[in-house]
């Protein structure tokens, strides 16, 4: 785990891959070629980056949040309640829209 990289703090893979703006946020598998298997470890959260004069040089090195930090940030009860009060409003406005419907069809 890296950390205090890039002037991140955390918990993050340092990997070898490439990585460019915009990336962010993207899966990142692993492989093995052995057992042609594949195993979701993280998102990209970036890239490590080197300053040489006036130029940023980039390392072929990403930084990578583990899947395991994400979901400890989606198991957190606050966000729990906020999707099942979502879920709730959106059964609710499907309902809702299948009443409108029965009765347009009524008339």
């Amino acid at each position: 785990m890296a950390s205090a990289l890039d002037g991140v703090e955390g918990e993050l893979y340092l990997t070898e891959m490439r990585s460019i703006g915009g990336l962010s946020g993207s899966p990142v598998f692993a492989s093995s070629p052995v057992t042609n298997t594949y195993w979701l470890i993280g998102v990209i959260h970036g890239h490590h980056t080197l300053k040489e004069m006036e130029t940023t040089l980039h390392t072929g090195m990403a930084l990578v949040t583990p899947i395991m930090k994400l979901l400890e940030i989606l198991e957190q009860s606050e966000l729990i309640e906020l999707r099942q009060m979502e879920e709730a409003a959106r059964q609710a406005s499907l309902e809702w829209s299948r009443i409108q419907n029965k009765k347009r069809m009524i008339t």
